[in-house]
């Protein structure tokens, strides 16, 4: 089993991907570290295998995710205030990446 987390050094990404570390799974980690943060990783091993990223490039997402068994999408833009300031952005990560990952998959 081979499983891609997008938004992987997030809160909630970077805490999945170290359980599924120690349970011996094989990641690709992909995160723009636009909000998430290495130091959210409690493994070494994935703070060092995580590939930053821009999931806008459907081409080269695909690439990295290809032989991928399971795909757990967590990207996104998710403060509030960012998604007020930056609507047309918020959209294009929140329904535009995801709608990428989708035919991705």
């Amino acid at each position: 089993m081979k499983v891609a987390i997008t938004g992987a050094a997030g809160g909630i990404g970077s805490v999945l991907s170290d359980l599924l570390r120690l349970n011996g799974i094989s990641l690709v980690l992909i995160d723009d570290l636009s909000s998430g943060s290495l130091g959210n990783f409690n493994s070494k091993e994935n703070s060092e295998s995580l590939i930053q990223f821009d999931l806008k490039n459907q081409e080269e997402t695909l690439r990295l995710i290809k032989d991928c068994t399971h795909i757990i999408h967590l990207a996104a833009t998710s403060s509030l205030a960012e998604c007020q300031l930056n609507p047309k952005t918020a959209i294009e990560n929140n329904v535009g990446v995801t709608s990428s990952i989708i035919r991705c998959a």
